[in-house]
């Protein structure tokens, strides 16, 4: 398994089912377990994961909540997109006419949540997901059937507090109303790259949540503005509801969607064909087991002066540079395997049982990922900064800066080269070959992987 992220009551992991099914396995933490009100808490979870199933949330596959699971866990099939929250961090605020979109699909998206009885109470940039085909909701821990009991902020978990309405915190009765809020305050976020009621500490956030106007400035499109400015309105009737905003958003959405293009910027776009294939091509244990130990947290990272994964590790262990340096080691679980590979510059990927090791100047060896033996050697063109790796479809792409190199990853030999101008991130999907040109452009450019034809 290789670790997707983390949160507040657990690890999440990539795994396969049984049947080789992509999932993200959500691991609890064991001393979270050992209280009742957490426990209950992630019981609420998977009670509303297994509810939700269907095209605006990831569908469960497998669950154990049980009293005797030491670590309850929940799998649900594996969303191939990168968090709102993730995608503004990397790539900056989303253009208006992406938010409009996402408005539309988040707004259908939380209809079919609030449709089934439930109120997500917890919406933030972290739990939408952005995928190609439009945004999908998750982290389902504290939502809860509309009308239930108020929440104090003393019994039980508040939410985000950046991104929670002032009923909730309060710790009033909150109904479908609240998500409206939180709705409005997330579209905020990816309008602009900040919560509509700053930073700073917890209580900070609350008091500007209950007393102060949101701060909607940055929004760029004036209508936009306005929209957000109805959904963040003190008062729960005064918002909109879900029914009102889709109708709002149909000749919006027409309008966007007669623009042409894509509704995710090309940037994004990449990055998620890069995630969905180094997830496919993924070396994972054949089946999730329901009990994570604290060794498995290593497996699949790859680490030196820089983060450089790329695949998973298919020998379930982690490679890591010893003192600072670029000495890589193979480990499974804590116990080193006797080999390790010490040049200047070394930058690693590893794919099944191949590991590849790109060295300054232009050096690319290919090594046996258990043994550490070396099976070939090739020359690239010398690079100025760093190169970037890809694995796919049996070659391994190499893009130094100023030129791209594909070699067949079995044997070494060339498969074909250009002089484009590279300035990453660059993802293989299918056949298609897809990077990013140097600034002030950054234009996208997508080839045939196998010739690299146009």
């Amino acid at each position: 398994m290789s670790r997707l992220g983390s949160g507040g009551m657990g690890v999440v992991y990539l795994a396969r089912s049984a049947g080789g099914r992509l999932v993200a396995l959500k691991v609890m933490d064991e001393e979270l377990a050992a209280e009742p009100a957490f426990r209950q808490r992630f019981r609420q979870e998977v009670d509303a994961t297994r509810v939700l199933a269907g095209a605006f949330a990831a569908p469960m596959v497998e669950a154990d909540v049980s009293d005797t699971a030491t670590m309850p866990w929940l799998a649900t099939a594996y969303l191939p997109g990168i968090s709102l929250q993730e995608t503004v961090t990397r790539h900056g605020p989303l253009p208006a006419a992406t938010v409009w979109m996402l408005a539309a699909g988040f707004a259908e998206a939380l209809a079919a949540v609030h449709r089934a009885g439930i109120v997500h109470h917890d919406l933030t940039p972290s739990n939408v997901m952005l995928l190609t085909d439009g945004p999908r909701l998750i982290d389902f821990g504290l939502a809860a059937l509309a009308g239930a009991s108020s929440r104090t902020r003393t019994a039980e978990p508040l939410g985000s507090p950046a991104y929670v309405s002032p009923e909730q915190a309060l710790g009033e009765k909150v109904g479908t109303a609240s998500d409206m809020f939180s709705y409005g305050a997330v579209l905020a976020f990816a309008a602009t790259g900040a919560g509509p009621f700053g930073d700073g500490p917890a209580h900070t956030q609350l008091y500007r949540v209950v007393n102060e106007e949101p701060s909607l400035a940055a929004v760029p499109d004036e209508h936009l503005r306005q929209f957000l400015a109805y959904c963040l309105a003190k008062d729960p009737a005064v918002r909109p509801t879900l029914q009102r905003v889709m109708q709002g958003m149909e000749p919006i959405v027409r309008q966007v969607a007669a623009a042409g293009g894509h509704w995710l910027p090309p940037a994004v776009l990449v990055e998620i064909a890069d995630r969905t294939r180094t997830a496919e091509n993924a070396t994972l244990p054949a089946r999730y087991r329901p009990y994570v130990s604290a060794d498995d947290t290593a497996f699949g990272r790859l680490i030196s002066r820089r983060t450089l994964f790329r695949g998973a590790l298919g020998l379930a262990g982690v490679a890591a540079c010893i003192g600072g340096c670029s000495t890589f080691v193979a480990v499974k679980h804590s116990v080193r395997y006797p080999w390790s590979f010490d040049e200047e510059g070394a930058h690693l990927v590893v794919a099944g049982n191949l590991a590849f090791v790109f060295t300054a100047p232009d050096n690319l060896y290919a090594l046996d990922a258990q043994t550490g033996r070396q099976l070939w050697t090739a020359k690239t063109r010398e690079y100025p900064d760093r190169p970037d790796i890809v694995v796919a479809n049996g070659n391994v792409y190499v893009f130094t800066g100023n030129e791209t190199n594909v070699f067949n990853a079995t044997t070494g030999r060339s498969a074909w080269a250009n002089s484009d101008a590279w300035y990453g991130p660059a993802t293989v999907s299918g056949d298609t070959l897809y990077y990013q040109g140097p600034l002030p452009d950054n234009s996208l450019t997508a080839v045939d992987a196998r010739t690299g034809g146009g």
